[in-house]
């Protein structure tokens, strides 16, 4: 999580709260493994199932390893990704914003820069690295009232935006053919 998450969403339901609680609320989270409850939106499955056929997927995620691993066990998703990269696992300083994992990613997968899209949702660390390396970049904003940080500049935020995975799939299909368009 970063570091303001609990603050915005105890902020936002209007709960009270003071450092102890958020220490424990982190501590809570970060000792895994995550809730029963935890579930993805409907329209996801479906969506990489249909990817997946035409395009090799990555899942490039933060935090720490164990956490991560437990929740993509607890949503059955591991086996939709030609390869999976905990980003705490890539030593000091791999967490995004860093390039570590997108550069891994390109080298493992065959692929370059502008060959390659990343789909993520937090503006203030997700999209610099791939913007960086040329990906085509969409940030999934479903207006669902989680609250996301910032991005600290422009450079931060992704070229796109979608507002379901259903919508991603439409926004796939027009940059792949503006490509081969723009490659004849």
């Amino acid at each position: 999580t970063s570091g303001r998450t609990f603050n915005v969403a105890l902020d936002s339901l209007g709960i009270p709260y003071d450092s102890a609680l958020l220490r424990r609320m982190a501590a809570v989270y970060h000792a895994g493994p995550p809730p029963l409850a935890l579930s993805l939106y409907l329209d996801v499955l479906p969506t990489l199932e249909n990817l997946r056929s035409s395009y090799k997927l990555a899942l490039i995620t933060d935090g720490k390893p164990e956490v991560q691993r437990s929740k993509i066990n607890c949503l059955s998703i591991g086996g939709l990704f030609d390869r999976v990269y905990l980003t705490g696992e890539l030593g000091p300083y791999g967490a995004k914003p860093s390039t570590k994992a997108f550069v891994k990613a390109m080298k493992e997968l065959e692929a370059d820069g502008p060959s390659c899209a990343f789909v993520g949702n937090d503006p203030s660390k997700d999209f610099l690295a791939p913007n960086q390396l040329g990906w085509l970049t969409i940030q999934i904003n479903r207006g669902d009232g989680f609250p996301r940080p910032p991005a600290p500049s422009k450079v931060y935020l992704a070229k796109f935006s979608a507002s379901s995975f259903a919508e991603l799939e439409v926004l796939l299909a027009n940059w792949e053919a503006s490509s081969k368009a723009a490659s004849v």
